[in-house]
């Protein structure tokens, strides 16, 4: 868990849940609720943080830090 950041309380509520279907394996889909945190590299803190503890690959470009 990275160091405390303010606007992360270390939980994440799961918004939407989508099953994807094929003949080899079901995927999964979560989008989870918005967490703000007071400055960009709070945000990469975090982002390196879901990245190394369960494999998420968030998009700086996408989540709008760019």
């Amino acid at each position: 868990m990275p160091k405390f950041i303010e606007g992360f309380t270390g939980r994440l509520r799961v918004t939407e849940l989508q099953f994807q279907p094929s003949l080899e394996e079901v995927g999964v889909a979560a989008s989870l609720e918005d967490v703000v945190v007071p400055s960009v590299e709070d945000a990469r803190e975090l982002m390196r943080f879901f990245q190394e503890a369960f494999g998420l690959s968030p998009d700086e470009y996408e989540l709008g830090l760019f």
